[in-house]
């Protein structure tokens, strides 16, 4: 009961999430599920954008701020749309009485739900943190929004390379913790932990049901179809979960529960209602979709821009079907010189494009001077496995955990039904660009796991070679072609048994016991708790360690850091040892806050001669100016001492050194004061 209270602050997160971006969702004209699905990534890009702004003026950025930005832009499309008599309200998931059926809205708080469970059992206390490289920089970047109130992404990469100019780094992840944080009194690891449920929840699963609906057409049993893609939505191992145990990439996972939504939209805007035939004339009702698809990209650039190759991968097979149909329809219709033309240019830019990009990648890497072969050599990168044992574990949805690195048994009735959804694609000719989609991703996993030829670098370079970015992003696709997969099968089953006049043989029955079945078998499958079990070890705390950055020693210590450190101090520390934490979990800036960065030359100092301050007064002036007169010492390092953790050695020194005196201690955690510098 103590685990699940810890809790609290997941309803609030929901409704920091979608309350600003519903509100301007309905004053452009959306209900119905299209409107919860497209108010996070609106909240995001308004929070994004406003960030930057108010971090250039030096104005403290707040939650509030962000309500009541979008109090005035939702009254002011209001009023636009009242003066272009434009009071019409819009309904994509509809029924024949043009409101989301019930049945929908059941299965998507059912899947939700299933993924805040899992989550809760996978984490435990919400104040776990994730004892991984990257989240080290994730609740650090979200405890300075919180307290410095910048929030621009134009700082926070300031966090590990201080001084630096302007550099990217998004910041909406951060962004939504600080504000949960700031809203309900939780701590920032609490706050990061709800942020995931409330993403994976209110952006991921309805997403994924509007993609459904878009991409369906007026297809038949749309009530099981919808209501089966909710479900499918937390039935893969792949997304939401395996992203939370590798990494943890925080970043990656918000970007791709957008996905959806932004596929969705852009179907919607550049094809006729239900996606069934390309735009012919122009419609003003279409400038929603485009509206909606602007703020889209806005918001997939503040949660993570590295999410956009992958969405190109699901957009380019779309836009050569475009371009097929605009070209036989003018070719039928006389206009072959035009045709000609515009093939001819879209051939040779794209050739041009293909070209400048390798050059601009060959000068940017000097290939020439580091071959392909020396690079995307270690971690996730390297292959440990065959290619077509990799392209089997991409069909199968067999996920890999790491480390170290080994398959989970795959989900053989979700690959049948994704299966049976690509043959119905196949089928039908303007579904088949879907087809091209799904399994050129499928392609680009088995090259990241199962090859290290410098072919297999190349095409998935962009996403760093990491075969649990692509794994992760199957489901995207994998939901609405197992939609499609489980509405045709239940069709068949029912006319089979409709032949043998079986009483109970209706859709709405034989639906509702397709849909038990997937999700019985998939929420409690061998992958899902072997990707849940791997998140309880990425998340717990022992008692002693010498593997992970925090034990339940450095915890302690950090919680007793606002007793003994004043104020506006800065705390010292070899960040590999747990000291990076001291942020997140103690309130107190550590003056390392990542493993590694551009340090300014002032941390130089303080990093390489710590244990020289009580006879070197050069370490003691760039104590005094980064306001730091305080070092946590513990025994136990990540991985147990990375090569890169050496060059904080002499900090770790510095507390058998003169000039250090305890003031507090937590078995082997130790507080010293740096009296050196009295």
């Amino acid at each position: 009961m103590t685990d699940l209270l810890s809790w609290a602050a997941i309803l609030p997160a929901i409704l920091l999430l979608l309350a600003p971006g519903g509100l301007i969702a309905y004053s452009l004209g959306l209900r119905g599920l299209i409107l919860v699905a497209t108010a996070g990534p609106i909240t995001l890009a308004g929070a994004g954008v406003l960030g930057v702004i108010l971090g250039e003026l030096g104005v403290p950025f707040s939650v509030w701020g962000v309500l009541a930005a979008a109090l005035l832009a939702a009254a002011l499309v209001l009023l636009t749309r009242r003066l272009l008599r434009q009071r019409r309200p819009v309904r994509l998931l509809a029924d024949a009485g043009g409101r989301t059926p019930w049945q929908v809205w059941l299965a998507v708080a059912v899947s939700g739900l299933a993924i805040a469970v899992g989550a809760i059992v996978a984490v435990g206390t919400a104040d776990s943190v994730s004892q991984s490289y990257d989240a080290v920089f994730h609740l650090n970047a979200a405890a300075f929004v919180l307290q410095e109130g910048d929030a621009s992404s134009f700082h926070l990469y300031r966090l590990s390379n201080p001084g630096d100019d302007l550099e990217f780094y998004p910041a909406a992840w951060h962004i939504l913790t600080a504000m949960i944080a700031q809203v309900t009194g939780a701590g920032i690891p609490a706050a990061m932990n709800a942020a995931w449920v409330a993403v994976s929840v209110g952006v991921w699963v309805p997403g994924a049901v509007v993609l459904t609906d878009t991409l369906a057409g007026r297809a038949p049993n749309r009530r099981l179809l919808l209501a089966g893609a909710a479900i499918l939505s937390s039935a893969f191992s792949a997304f939401p979960l395996l992203l939370l145990e590798w990494g943890t990439l925080y970043p990656t996972g918000l970007a791709y529960a957008q996905l959806p939504v932004g596929l969705a939209l852009l179907v919607l805007a550049v094809l006729s209602p239900r996606g069934r035939e390309p735009l012919r004339d122009p419609d003003p009702v279409r400038l929603r979709p485009w509206v909606l698809l602007t703020l889209w990209v806005a918001a997939a650039a503040f949660a993570h821009p590295r999410s956009l190759p992958t969405f190109a991968v699901f957009v380019a097979p779309l836009v050569v079907y475009l371009l097929i149909r605009w070209a036989r329809r003018g070719w039928l219709e006389g206009r072959r010189r035009r045709v000609a033309l515009v093939l001819g240019g879209v051939t040779a830019g794209t050739l041009l494009a293909a070209v400048a990009a390798l050059v601009v990648v060959f000068r940017f890497y000097r290939v020439g001077a580091r071959p392909i072969a020396d690079r995307l050599n270690g971690g996730p990168a390297t292959a440990r496995q065959g290619f077509f044992e990799s392209l089997l574990q991409g069909l199968t949805h067999s996920v890999v955990i790491g480390p170290p690195e080994g398959p989970l048994a795959p989900l053989l009735l979700l690959a049948a039904l994704t299966l049976g959804g690509l043959w119905l694609a196949v089928r039908r000719p303007q579904y088949r660009w879907i087809v091209v989609a799904y399994v050129g991703l499928v392609l680009l996993y088995a090259f990241a796991a199962g090859s290290n030829s410098d072919l297999a670098k190349v095409l998935t370079g962009l996403w760093y070679k990491d075969k649990y970015r692509l794994m992760s992003a199957l489901p995207i696709l994998a939901v609405p072609l197992a939609a499609a997969g489980l509405t045709a099968g239940v069709a068949v089953l029912r006319s089979w048994l409709g032949r043998r006049r079986v009483p109970w043989a209706r859709t709405s029955a034989l639906g509702a016991a397709a849909l038990v079945v997937v999700a019985g078998t998939s929420w409690f499958s061998a992958s899902q708790s072997g990707v849940r079990a791997s998140i309880t070890t990425m998340f717990s705390v022992p008692e002693v360690t010498d593997r992970e950055i925090l034990s339940a020693d450095d915890r302690e210590l950090l919680r007793q850091l606002p007793e003994h450190v004043p104020d506006g101090e800065r705390v010292a520390g070899n960040p590999w040892d747990g000291t990076s934490l001291a942020w997140a979990i103690g309130d107190r800036e550590p003056l390392f806050p990542h493993l590694t960065g551009n340090w300014d030359p002032d941390r130089r100092i303080v990093a390489e001669r710590l244990d020289r301050a009580a006879e070197d007064p050069a370490v003691c002036a760039a104590l005094d100016r980064l306001d730091t007169h305080y070092l946590v010492h513990s025994e136990d390092l990540l991985s147990g001492g990375d090569p890169q953790a050496e060059y904080f050695a002499p900090m770790t020194a510095a507390a058998d050194a003169p000039g250090f005196e305890a003031v507090a201690r937590s078995g082997t955690s130790v507080l010293y004061r740096i009296t050196a510098c009295d």
